[in-house]
């Protein structure tokens, strides 16, 4: 038992001693992104911050016999301009030199970085600061972000941008007369012939024979607000002949009358078949056939929702820039500098 024991104690030591080495020698993948995750334009412009620092700490150190200087005391005696980060923010005018012995020890705070750096002082080289200028003319600003958008009118100028545009909204509601189709069915009528002298009608031949003529009836009427006695009409004011109208007995078996001027004329009326020829369709008045159908237009109201053109705006504003220029204070040949448009115009200070 003790020998098993022995072992198994044994394989634990080995598969921890395993793990150790795993973890020492292989990191994991976040701690290399981390040491990884370096960004060229920040690490150029600390260096050239820190370096200039540096040089103006060392000279103002020598010169005045002291240990330790801050960069807002290097400003306060125009030794060197305020340092800027990789984002344009103005770094920590609580950063430092310290000078030891014969090291100096250089600790700069920015926005985007953090760090300290200790060198060795050498009397071999020459330390020198120098005045670089990059000078701005007058123009404008970036455009703004766009405004929301809105009904209130904007005019554009050099530092407004307006855009525009129409919307269609809702403005009340009214009536519209609008036209459709309409369809009933045609009449099917017999489609017959009939002999000369012969009219079809209702599906037989017709016939009329003129007889003797009758005298028609009389009927006598007076205007509004006249009275009739006889053949006259009487107002309050006047005396007017009654309006005279005729009219013809009802037709009577074969018999028809029909108004003539001022007789009836009698007509003996006679039916016979006629020859069925087919089928023919007809429409009430005011369709028209189609087929066996027949069509008429209708109008007909309906209440429909208006619409109204809104015009909307939007806006961007930009600022006026005046004529300008800035100073940065850094090593010779500063190619950072150089490469964003500033000019090396002179040597500030020079130190072996």
């Amino acid at each position: 038992m003790k020998d098993i024991s022995k072992v198994i104690i044994f394989n634990i030591l080995v598969i921890l001693t395993i793990v150790l080495i795993f973890l020492i020698f292989f990191p994991k993948k976040s701690y290399i992104a981390e040491k990884l995750n370096v960004n060229p334009e920040v690490e150029e412009t600390f260096k050239n911050n820190i370096n200039s620092l540096k040089i103006a700490s060392i000279n103002y150190l020598e010169k005045n016999e002291k240990e330790t200087v801050s960069l807002q005391e290097l400003i306060d005696k125009n030794l060197l301009v305020e340092l800027k980060d990789s984002n344009g923010n103005t770094c920590s005018n609580e950063s430092y030199a310290k000078k030891e012995d014969n090291k100096i020890i250089v600790n700069l705070k920015c926005s985007d970085k953090e760090d300290e750096i200790t060198e060795y002082l050498q009397k071999n080289y020459l330390l020198c600061l120098y005045e670089y200028r990059k000078d701005t003319e007058k123009g404008y600003t970036d455009w703004s972000e766009w405004s929301e958008w809105s009904t209130d009118k904007k005019e554009k100028n050099d530092l407004t941008n307006v855009e525009e545009k129409i919307e269609q909204e809702p403005d009340g509601k009214e009536f519209v007369t609008k036209t459709r189709e309409v369809y009933v069915d045609a009449f099917k009528n017999k489609k017959i012939s009939c002999p000369s002298g012969y009219k079809e009608e209702n599906g037989s031949c017709k016939t009329k024979t003129e007889i003797n003529s009758i005298s028609p009836s009389i009927a006598y009427s007076c205007p509004e607000g006249y009275r009739r006695s006889g053949v006259n009409c009487y107002s309050d004011y006047e005396t007017i002949q009654a309006t005279r109208s005729y009219f013809c007995p009802s037709s009577q078996g074969s018999v028809e009358f029909e108004l003539v001027g001022e007789e009836c004329k009698s007509y003996r009326i006679s039916y016979i078949s006629g020859n069925d020829n087919g089928n023919y369709y007809s429409c009430p008045e005011g369709y028209e056939l189609s087929d066996t159908k027949c069509l008429a237009t209708e109008e007909y109201e309906e209440e429909v929702q208006k619409y109204k053109d809104v015009k909307y705006y939007r806006y961007q504003t930009r600022e006026e820039t005046e004529k300008n220029f800035d100073i940065i204070w850094s090593s010779k040949d500063n190619k950072d500098l150089l490469n964003k448009s500033y000019n090396m115009i002179r040597e500030i200070s020079c130190d072996f």
